[in-house]
């Protein structure tokens, strides 16, 4: 008598590989195919393609189209959070393995605005240079705000704290500003008594100063 062999059932892989899920996070993350293809450094029409391609395998659609950019559709929220949870759960891995290698050396990505690059961050890389020299130190500056659990950036250099969990804060030092106005302009408006009073003044803005003013009192 012979004995069949045992069923077995293979659950199908509806996500396909890790890369169809970047590239599920990296347009909800920026809100358009075109930055999502910057920042994984590939082309719009790659992204696009991947996108529609994880669509028929899950059988819901992931994203709309507004005027302002693509938004998760409700249907596609639970995967946006279990996508998420696979991004941290990478990012952990890869650091764990990092931190294996205790050879101080490699690239090393800091954002910080430009006047903190040119007049604090810069002027301090010489004394790194030559404590480590194997170590080089890309700087990226500007306004934007990068997103350190994609790797976008190793460290950045922000004027407020972060809520991720999956970032570690430290308050590096203090940054003062000042607020100037001519005697004409105080004269017909005033002076601010409270930073909140700044809303109802005309200012030319500053992003960190933005960000102050927008949040709540």
């Amino acid at each position: 008598m012979v004995t069949p062999p045992p069923r077995t059932s293979k659950v199908p892989n509806i996500l396909g590989d890790w890369d169809d899920v970047r590239f599920f996070l990296a347009v909800s993350k920026t809100g358009s195919f075109s930055a999502a293809a910057t920042q994984l450094n590939t082309k719009q029409t790659t992204v696009g393609r991947r996108i529609q391609a994880l669509e028929r395998r899950l059988g819901a659609k992931l994203f709309d189209r507004h005027r302002h950019g693509m938004e998760v559709t409700p249907a596609a929220r639970g995967v946006l959070v279990q996508a998420e949870s696979m991004l941290a759960n990478a990012t952990s891995i890869e650091r764990h393995l990092a931190g294996l290698d205790r050879e101080m050396a490699g690239v090393v990505r800091v954002a910080s605005t430009e006047g903190i690059a040119a007049h604090w961050l810069v002027p301090r890389l010489d004394q790194l240079r030559r404590s480590h020299p194997d170590i080089i130190v890309q700087v990226i500056s500007g306004d934007q705000v990068l997103d350190l659990a994609t790797r976008q950036a190793d460290l950045a250099i922000r004027f407020f704290r972060p809520t991720s969990n999956q970032l570690v804060a430290a308050r590096v030092g203090q940054f003062n500003m000042s607020i100037f106005a001519a005697p004409s302009y105080i004269e017909q408006y005033g002076l601010p008594q409270k930073l909140e009073d700044l809303r109802e003044h005309h200012i030319v803005d500053h992003t960190t100063l933005h960000s102050l003013l927008s949040m709540k009192p």
